[in-house]
């Protein structure tokens, strides 16, 4: 059934109205409705398909294909169930923000203050209580400009910096000659930790010894007490162990290894150090 212009009492008729001059409303024999469209197709003409199943459609080009607005007070604007019961819904609250979701699990947009929260089922701030992924569905990376609050919102908690990486230090040997086999970082907030190798390219002689080099970051104070290890590989002499540990000239871009060796350390040896400390970049 088509409703056209031609049915004159259909004027007069206080439930329809039909001012048309062309088909209006479809009523094909499926009892699917159309309104601006004579075939069931979803794809190429604008128009609403109401079919007979429950199944709605609606097409339109070129702008917004609904517009739902609630007048007179916030709340909830469109109710999802299943079976007769609410399983989400999207609400309006304040005139500045929508939120969306299910029981108390939802996420308030809010576009004056440009962030997205976690709010109750009345939209109201729900702090500590949501979880974003689970341990068998995780997100996959994190794109951040700015930090992350860990454990609390104070300045302290933010997490602001990772950083992984290599550097070439500048360097200088009490005797013999070395040169830089590896020198490896990794920065999280202030702390910094390094791992440097050195290679001996001249025989390092016996006795006490100090390789001073530079660090990729400054360090946090001058005389801070940041503490490392180092050692000397392969080595069949029983050298000791050192310590690297900021140099005793306060300057705090240096760290020095300072070492006790017992034989001259040969050719083609490793001096291998770790240290962990902190800057204030």
């Amino acid at each position: 059934m088509a409703l056209t212009k031609t049915p004159i009492e259909l004027s007069s008729t206080p439930s329809i109205v039909d001012g048309g001059n062309a088909t209006a409303i479809t009523i094909d024999s499926s009892e699917n409705v159309l309104v601006g469209k004579t075939a069931l197709e979803y794809e190429n003409t604008a128009g609403h398909i109401f079919r007979n199943d429950g199944f709605q459609s609606s097409i339109r080009s070129g702008g917004n294909v609904a517009d739902f607005n609630r007048l007179s007070s916030h709340g909830e604007i469109i109710r999802l169930s299943k079976d007769g019961a609410t399983v989400g819904s999207i609400s309006t609250l304040d005139g500045n923000s929508i939120y969306i979701g299910n029981g108390d699990v939802n996420l308030r947009m809010i576009d004056v203050t440009n962030d997205i929260r976690p709010v109750t089922s009345a939209g109201t701030n729900r702090d500590a209580a949501v979880d974003l992924g689970d341990a068998n569905a995780r997100f996959k990376d994190l794109y951040l400009s700015g930090g992350a609050y860990l454990g609390g919102t104070a300045a302290a908690n933010k997490l602001d910096d990772y950083e992984e990486g290599t550097w070439t230090p500048t360097f200088s040997v009490t005797s013999g000659a070395v040169s830089i086999f590896s020198a490896r970082y990794t920065k999280i907030g202030r702390q910094v930790i390094i791992n440097l190798t050195f290679q001996v390219t001249s025989a390092i002689s016996a006795g006490n010894g100090t390789l001073i080099f530079t660090a990729p970051f400054t360090q946090f104070t001058n005389g801070t007490a940041d503490v490392g290890i180092c050692s000397v590989y392969p080595d069949g002499d029983n050298n000791n162990i050192g310590l690297t540990l900021n140099n005793s000239s306060g300057n705090n871009t240096e760290f020095a290894m300072v070492f006790t060796l017992n034989a001259s350390y040969g050719n083609g040896n490793f001096i291998i150090s770790k240290l962990v400390y902190e800057t204030n970049q």
